[in-house]
């Protein structure tokens, strides 16, 4: 347990285990030495017999189970970062220290930004995969580093680099951004029976007011955590509203349709970025595209057509004309919060690319242009 002081604890459990509810306020108190001190970290142990569980100081923690809690640390990947929290600890078990931080308002928007360029990546993913590095801990970087650092993470990456400098003043990240803060306010007002340990511990945590290392990819994850909520709601009230989707196409078989943007996400892997996104069409059917890039199309500079083209992206909402095959179709039954809507028909599409317009109206005016034409060459021979 992180303790906080009268903003509560932050609680990370074990996988398979819960923390009890009332370690969300308690004291840096250690049942084994019972003595009093300004603690930054306790722990629980439970024994596997009795269930009766203690809260242990860190530097008991040797005595009381008898063995080096730094091996019983390092078998457990999921907590590395305990690792440094023994570090801190000199004799008496207050740590020392300047940490710097950052205000939480600037702090979520820049992850708003950073997360629409570069997706969003979990400390567990990241540990579960092996590589790369979870977006709190990048976002932090960037905000508390210096210039070289700065440099060292774009390095060899100029274009995004770019996107994500001017994403940081669009109007869709700050009202991202904002609607997050005001996300999070709304926690403090919720009963704490409503609330898990992860909800729990995003309301401890952005009570602080500030952001430090510890906290960066939790309160970072509150960004993805709102817009998840935030959809799910939108989502939940337009299923209502809509019909029962069907499949559509022929597995193999490329076809052109009218689809409206419902939703879309990015997230960076072994082979690069890859691109999620989820269109409804015109009567309600569902469809589904993983890519290797953005859906759009280059168009001329409206500022300055001397210009080299730049890249237009829909938005979501939209209503756009794309060309994809039909990958495969799949009964998707829904997980976590959408396993109560049941099953739904989607269709999986591959090599999908945005249209200017209905192709077929298209394919129209160029057979009438051309039986013009040819008519108006018959008469001129006449």
């Amino acid at each position: 347990m992180w303790h906080l002081g009268e903003d509560g604890n932050v609680l990370e459990a074990v996988p398979g285990e819960s923390v009890p509810v009332e370690y969300r306020t308690a004291g840096p108190n250690c049942d084994h030495c019972g003595t009093r001190r300004r603690r930054k970290d306790t722990f629980l142990v439970k024994h596997i017999e009795t269930g009766e569980v203690r809260q242990v100081g860190s530097t008991c923690l040797h005595d009381f189970l008898g063995i080096d809690p730094h091996m019983l640390v390092s078998r457990y990947t999921w907590i590395k970062q305990l690792v440094s929290v023994f570090a801190e600890y000199s004799g008496d078990g207050c740590g020392s220290g300047w940490e710097p931080s950052t205000g939480l308002g600037h702090f979520v928007n820049t992850t708003a930004a950073f997360v629409s360029v570069f997706g969003y990546r979990s400390s567990t993913k990241c540990r579960e995969e092996g590589y790369g590095s979870p977006t709190g801990g990048d976002v932090f970087n960037l905000i508390t580093g210096d210039h070289k650092r700065y440099r060292s993470f774009f390095e060899g990456r100029d274009k995004q680099r770019e996107r994500y400098e001017d994403a940081l003043d669009e109007d869709d990240t700050c009202a991202l951004a904002s609607a997050t803060l005001c996300w999070l306010g709304t926690l403090d007002k919720r009963p704490d029976a409503e609330l898990n340990d992860y909800l729990h511990n995003l309301r401890t945590a952005a009570s602080m007011g500030f952001v430090v290392d510890r906290s960066a990819n939790l309160l970072a994850s509150a960004v993805v955590a709102f817009r998840r909520e935030h959809e799910i709601a939108i989502e939940r009230a337009a299923r209502k509203q809509r019909k029962p989707s069907e499949y559509v196409g022929e597995v193999g078989k490329r076809f052109d349709i009218e689809v409206e943007i419902a939703h879309e996400d990015a997230w960076e892997g072994h082979y690069g970025m890859t691109y999620f996104y989820k269109f409804y069409g015109p009567k309600d059917q569902v469809f589904v595209w993983f890519g290797s890039s953005t859906l759009g199309r280059w168009a001329k500079n409206k500022d300055n057509p001397n210009l080299n083209p730049v890249w237009e992206r829909p938005e979501i909402g939209d209503k756009v004309w794309i060309r994809g095959t039909a990958k495969r179709h799949e009964l998707h039954t829904g997980k976590g919060k959408w396993a109560a809507d049941g099953p739904v028909k989607q269709t999986i599409l591959n090599r999908v690319v945005l249209l200017n317009g209905p192709p077929k109206l298209k394919k129209a005016r160029k057979k009438t242009k051309k039986a013009k034409a040819t008519a108006q060459a018959a008469a001129v021979e006449a």
